[in-house]
């Protein structure tokens, strides 16, 4: 990128590539969060009546930011965002990693999203694959679903998690 567009492009991609990583670490964060509140019961089969009790309790308790019912949503939360802008981070890394925002008709802003960038890099002949790979990446259905929630909670209402429990018969 350096080389062809220069050091103020390398350092465009540069805080993308790195907001790549951040955004990993993010989500695998909140996960790990996630998951240690709930505790290491929901790995163990054997434990599966004390996992209800769990459930039932974190599910009826009075909300407060200390609870652990308001911690788990708010690491679920946080998790799903990270997901997903991560595959906005990566549209930013491909435009300026193709100088999709210098020339005409530049790709700036809030112009950079999945699908423009996608479309751009189809009518170039070194990013062809490039473009069905983020095109196979957006569509998806985990990535469909997960845009829709993302959407859905960013636009209209935050949604509250269930704790579900499947108890299996030995």
């Amino acid at each position: 990128i350096n080389n062809k567009y220069g050091e103020p492009q390398a350092k465009l991609a540069e805080a993308s590539m790195e907001s790549l990583v951040d955004r990993q670490n993010y989500a695998s964060y909140h996960f790990h969060e996630y998951k240690k509140i709930l505790g290491d019961s929901l790995d163990s089969e054997q434990d599966n009546a004390n996992m209800v009790i769990k459930a039932i309790v974190l599910t009826n308790e009075q909300p407060s930011i200390y609870s652990p019912l308001v911690k788990i949503s708010a690491n679920i939360f946080a998790l799903v965002l990270n997901l997903h802008g991560l595959i906005d981070t990566l549209a930013h890394v491909l435009c300026y990693g193709a100088g999709l925002n210098l020339g005409e008709e530049p790709l700036t802003g809030i112009n950079i999203r999945g699908n423009r960038v996608q479309e751009k890099l189809a009518l170039l002949d070194n990013f062809k694959e490039v473009s069905k790979i983020l095109c196979s990446i957006r569509s998806n259905k985990d990535v469909v679903y997960l845009n829709a929630l993302v959407n859905y909670s960013k636009h209209r209402s935050v949604l509250k998690p269930e704790l579900n429990v499947h108890v299996r018969n030995y």
